[in-house]
């Protein structure tokens, strides 16, 4: 908390500071107010930098791939679902091949397919709170409407597997200070990514594993879609041929 108010606070006062001394320095007065906006500007881009990139931890720490190591070898995680089509057949593709994923599921979606939650539970996958309905503008709800959001959800998930998830991944990876508040309060820690396959933009097999294999490491955990959201494409059987591939590609860089 201490992080995020002199996160707020600090460029404010370094600007107060160039003003007043602005005022003793009249004859270099636009220098100063140059310098004072200069400074608000870096402020405004750095906690815009924080909400919308995922890369960028600023308001606060956020667990990633190597993070998991504990939990068991995460590599592959899969948002937005579950699917009635396309959830099954990864955990079909998963079950062939032994493998444990991430699986950051959505309230209202895993009210209506329950079997396909107790599924991914029975199977061992880490079941990850997602927000119960995916608001596009998370980063505008009030504490209350966010709070809610995620207390929804993991009621759901209690009342179908029995536990509580430890874990919340926002939306999108948008942050603001107030999630960590929010999620420290409900004794959950927040989960992003390393690697994005932009599989809900790309068309073919191709270029998602090119978004992925160029930057993949052992400990990375591979951002993947088997839900399906307004806004992306309706089919998600380009991004389970590219799973199928990546992990074979995992298996011979003996990563798994």
């Amino acid at each position: 908390m201490k992080k995020g108010i002199y996160f707020f606070l600090l460029p404010w006062l370094t600007a107060g500071f160039i003003l007043t001394a602005g005022f003793y320095f009249a004859t270099f007065k636009f220098y100063f107010l140059a310098a004072a906006l200069a400074v608000l500007f870096f402020q405004q881009a750095l906690l815009l930098a924080g909400m919308f990139f995922s890369g960028f931890d600023i308001f606060f720490s956020c667990l990633r791939g190597h993070d998991l190591a504990k939990d068991g070898n995460y590599f592959l995680r899969f948002d937005d679902g579950p699917h009635p089509v396309f959830t099954i057949k990864i955990l079909d593709l998963l079950k062939r091949y032994g493998i444990r994923a991430v699986f950051c599921v959505n309230g209202n979606l895993a009210d209506r397919y329950p079997d396909i939650i107790k599924r991914i539970f029975n199977e061992h996958h880490l079941l990850v709170n997602h927000t119960y309905s995916h608001p596009y503008r998370l980063v505008f709800l009030s504490r209350r409407a966010l709070k809610n959001e995620i207390e929804k959800t993991s009621a759901v998930l209690q009342r179908i597997t029995g536990k509580i998830p430890r874990f919340f991944a926002p939306p999108m990876g948008h942050r603001t200070p107030k999630m960590k508040e929010i999620t420290g309060q409900l004794g959950m820690q927040v989960l992003m990514w390393d690697i994005n396959s932009r599989d809900t933009r790309e068309k073919n097999t191709d270029k998602i594993l090119k978004n992925v294999l160029k930057k993949a490491r052992q400990r990375s955990l591979l951002l993947f879609h088997d839900g399906i959201l307004p806004f992306t494409r309706a089919d998600r059987n380009n991004t389970i041929t590219a799973v199928e591939k990546i992990i074979n590609h995992y298996r011979e860089q003996q990563w798994i």
